[in-house]
């Protein structure tokens, strides 16, 4: 169903989406680990780097070929270092052949950690897991690195949005393995259960082993039937369950399902508001019915996945902020635990403002929120591309970087977020940054690029919007800055589909750019949310401005999914939001602010050709 449209627009702000009156149904897709022998190693660790590495056994039984020995050994050493230099495609492309060719070799199984490892910084989540949880398989019960190579595998199972193979591999290990990582795993393992339906936990709980993660997966089960009217069969669990070793708020949960009080403790249904401007102007009321079908088409289908009943209480603001304001009393009152909206920057900021309860906020579509705890936005600059820039800046060597941008607040922000991190990477070796401003408007950028060539600049960084790409890429080559040696970076808007088909190539080669969107096409993610909303709402998608309300709902959700029951545990629950995949990008908060995953491209022949680098 729907139509085939191009990717480039939701790369835009939704905001401006609105101020065009461009309603077009668009696409969008949206750390790397430091290996030293086979394992991360992380500060304070304590790992003796004397100690020598414990031998890999073999993927498969069979006889050695001749020098095959060599071969998979300097593979792997060739992969080690390709992951430690940031080239995780080498790394992944090394790891497969030792997979696929060189499997009887002792040793080889290391592979398969390598390449999750790689997969992982890749943003290939499934793929991550699935290799992880192949290399505990392998590793003989006991082996100490059978507790961290079980905890990437669930990781990124819960990223990958497999809850139920996340768990597995984190049942799979036995006491000793799990307990050198507990710390780590348990709040990830609780996140898992929570994703997990109650039958599917109730089949778990059968075999699981008496170890903590099996006492959660019974646990959650009799918190499911509870809430499904089996209060009984529930009780007999909690009674179960309080004659083993429980945390005393486990055993608060299971004391509460067998004297059938539970929403004492759990609370009963869960409430979440949305803020949206369901009267106004025409164009208000058209945007906000837009993001109130992509918030429904959550809850119809996101929320059939809590264990707790989630109601959706909507309040009209009209736009206007003093009625956003009497909004976010009322559903403080109703006892909402989160908010989606309000959807304009006025509106956020007073309705952030006048809290009592600390109630979180995700607005779809604010361009500007408010520097305030708990407040966060899908339309506010995402600073992920100029970080992505910065970080590449810096690997190059690069020491003398001229940004040229409009004077606009997002690309302003774009330039601070470049300045910040090019300037601190890399234990913060001296780097100068010269920054050169025009007016939105401007056709001819002679005063600026001129500079740029007196600065004797090694890299130009132009945060600019599609508009400007068409009028400065020719320019910069009609200033030389390419004859020159000067590497042109750019941000999502180079990359957009309109300005590859009509810039002419030559002046767009070499280019190297961070975008947010997958070149291939539509996003896996962006496809599932296409077809629920066209099941849920029952008409073809025609507007990007959905996806947005998705988004946001969608993230309310996976925090009240991951346990939260208090706004405090909601607002908790989103800053540990990593890698959530969702139809606007791979998102991640940090920092209070709503950043997507970024990879970077080389434009030649006016394709986009992925360097191997991808970043938060």
């Amino acid at each position: 169903m729907g139509v085939r449209l191009s990717v480039g627009l939701l790369l835009e702000s939704p905001g401006r989406l609105l101020a065009a009156g461009r309603f077009v149904r668009r696409a969008l897709l949206a750390g790397s680990v430091l290996l030293v022998g086979c394992f991360p190693v992380q500060a304070g660790s304590g790992e003796d780097p004397a100690q020598p590495r414990p031998v890999d056994p073999a993927i498969e039984r069979g006889a050695v070929p001749s020098g095959g020995g060599a071969t998979a050994e300097r593979l792997l050493t060739d992969a080690r270092v390709a992951l430690e230099g940031g080239d995780a495609e080498t790394a992944r492309r090394l790891t497969t052949e030792v997979i696929d060719d060189w499997g009887t070799v002792p040793g080889s199984s290391r592979a398969f950690w390598l390449r999750a490892t790689a997969e992982e910084q890749l943003g290939d989540p499934a793929a991550a897991a699935a290799d992880a949880d192949r290399y505990v398989e392998l590793l003989p019960s006991g082996d100490s690195r059978r507790g961290e190579a079980g905890l990437l595998a669930a990781r990124n199972a819960q990223d990958a949005g497999q809850p139920i193979a996340g768990l597995r591999t984190l049942l799979r290990l036995e006491g000793g393995d799990a307990g050198a990582v507990e710390r780590e795993a348990l709040p990830l393992a609780q996140a898992l259960v929570r994703r997990t339906p109650t039958d599917t936990l109730l089949a778990l709980s059968e075999t699981v082993p008496e170890t903590v993660f099996g006492r959660l997966v019974r646990l959650e089960s009799a918190v499911g039937l509870y809430f499904r009217g089996e209060v009984a069969r529930a009780a007999q669990i909690g009674r179960d369950l309080l004659q083993q070793s429980l945390t005393p708020e486990d055993r608060r949960v299971a004391q509460s399902l067998v004297e059938g009080n539970a929403e004492t403790v759990l609370g009963g249904d869960a409430a979440v508001g949305a803020i949206l401007p369901t009267t106004g102007s025409p164009v208000l009321r058209e945007y906000a019915a837009a993001i109130e079908e992509g918030i429904r088409v959550a809850f119809e289908t996101r929320a059939q996945e809590s264990r707790r009943p989630v109601r959706l209480e909507v309040r009209d603001d009209g736009g206007d902020p003093a009625r956003a304001e009497r909004s976010l009393h009322e559903l403080e009152a109703a006892g909402a635990l989160g908010v989606i909206g309000p959807l304009l920057d006025r509106q956020l900021d007073a309705a952030a403002r006048s809290r009592t309860t600390g109630l979180a906020l995700v607005s779809p579509t604010a361009e500007r929120v408010p520097e305030m705890r708990g407040v966060y936005s899908l339309g506010s600059n995402d600073p992920g591309a100029a970080r992505a820039l910065a970080e590449y800046a810096a690997r190059e060597g690069y020491q003398r970087v001229a940004v040229v941008y409009p004077r606009a607040p997002i690309a302003e922000a774009d330039a601070q977020a470049f300045r910040a991190a090019f300037q601190n990477a890399d234990g913060g070796l001296a780097r100068e940054v010269r920054e050169y401003t025009y007016d939105p408007g401007t056709t001819f950028f002679r005063e600026q690029l001129t500079a740029v060539a007196e600065f004797e600049a090694q890299a130009l960084v132009l945060p600019v919007p599609e508009s400007d790409v068409e009028l400065i890429a020719p320019q910069v080559s009609f200033f030389a800055l390419d004859s020159l040696g000067v590497q042109i970076l750019g941000t999502g808007a180079w990359a957009s589909p309109e300005v590859l088909d009509r810039v002419d190539s030559r002046h767009l080669d070499g280019v190297v750019v961070a975008s947010a969107r997958d070149p291939e096409g539509e996003s896996p993610e962006y496809q599932q949310f296409v077809q629920r909303y066209e099941q849920v709402v029952r008409k073809t998608l025609r507007s990007p401005i959905p996806a947005f309300g998705y988004d946001a709902a969608s993230l309310i959700l996976e925090a009240l999914g991951r346990g939260a029951r208090t706004p405090a545990d909601l607002e908790a629950q989103l800053e540990g939001i990593r890698d959530f995949p969702g139809a606007t990008g791979r998102i991640s908060i940090q920092d209070g602010q709503i950043v997507r995953r970024h990879q970077l491209y080389e434009i030649r022949d006016g394709q986009l050709r992925y360097l191997g680098r991808t970043f938060n």
